[in-house]
This record gives C-alpha cells, structure tokens and sequence, in this order.
C-alpha cells in the first residue's frame, strides 16, 4: 500500500489574512464657554467653538473663542472699549479611565494661542479702533466624561501667558491700559463625536 502524504496544521504565521487597516483617528465638533481673569480689565466672558481629533492617547485641538467688549474708564469722560479673539493650537496627552457611564478621560493640554486684542475710544471727539497682536503659550488639565458614545462633557483649568502684551493709551487722556501678563480661565465644554 502507498503511505498517503501526512498532513499538518498550518502554523499560526502561515495563516495570512486580509490586511488590517489602521483605525482612524475619532473627530469631535464641540463648545466651550470659559469665565476668564485676564488679559480684559474685568472678569470676561469667553464663548467658542473647537475640533478634537482623537488619538488612543493623545488629541489635537482646534479652537476659536472670543467674548464681548470690556470697558477701561476713569471716574467720568472717555474709556476704551477691549475685547480678545483668538485661535488656539493644543496637543493633548490623555489618559482613559473607567468604563460604560463612568467611561472618562484626564488630558494635559500644552499650545498656543494667536489671535487680536481690539481696542476702540469712546466718548472722545473721534472714535478710533486699533488691533494689536495676541500670542500666548498655555497648559491646563481637563476631566472629560462620556455619558454615550457621541457625547462628551467636561471641565478645564487654562493657564496663557501672553508673549506680546498689547497696550493701548487714549490720545490726550490720561488712560490706558496694558494686557496682564497671564490669564487664568475656568472652562466648561460638551462635544459631539462625529466618526
């Protein structure tokens, strides 16, 4: 008799299946709305938009904020009128924990920010506007929690420390004002997870 050809279990390096495409990042459209201390005279607040692209342990953020105007003045007569705009570029190392509803993320963000500081003369003979320069490094931790898989809200610490200070001085009055070195905003924010 012909001895019939053993056969073998192929190993687990022989077993080629289709190839494996690499999760894309998820992308989250979001708000936010920070109270903010600095660089404005008074307490501001601050109202904007942002784009996360999330990584496992790490996302990217896109924001634009700005807030109304604040007012510089003396005891009576003219005052300068200053509001902030900005744009922000942030990396964000996070670390995921808890699961299901007490599914949460920890972030660390460090970025910058660059934008326009506005300020307009009022109540003086001719009324002019000038826009000066904002750039600002920041860092600040943020707490996330997901109650679905779409949703996220949070909270964030910011910490900016202005790089170019605008100032502004009223012609022929004795006023002016100079943006404060650091800025400190308490930020709240929801997104909506997009893919």
């Amino acid at each position: 008799d012909r001895a019939m050809p053993s056969m073998k279990q192929p190993g687990r390096d022989e077993v080629q299946g289709p190839p494996r495409r690499p999760n894309p990042p998820g992308v989250e459209l979001g708000a936010r709305l920070a109270a903010a201390w600095g660089p404005t005279p008074d307490p501001a607040l601050l109202v904007g938009a942002a784009v996360r692209v999330q990584w496992p342990a790490f996302e990217l953020l896109l924001a634009l904020d700005g807030g109304p105007r604040r007012r510089v003045a003396g005891i009576s007569g003219p005052a300068i009128d200053l509001r902030l705009a900005t744009a922000t570029v942030a990396g964000c190392p996070t670390l995921p924990f808890g699961s299901g509803r007490r599914r949460g993320h920890l972030s660390l963000c460090a970025g910058f920010e660059g934008g326009a500081m506005i300020g307009t003369g009022f109540g003086t003979p001719v009324t002019r506007t000038v826009v000066q320069p904002w750039l600002a490094a920041l860092i600040g931790p943020s707490l996330t929690w997901s109650p679905s898989r779409r949703l996220r809200v949070g909270a964030a610490i910011d910490l900016a420390a202005s790089l170019t200070r605008p100032a502004f001085v009223l012609d022929g009055y004795a006023l002016g004002f100079r943006a404060a070195a650091t800025t400190v905003r308490l930020r709240i924010f929801f997104a909506l997870r997009l893919r």
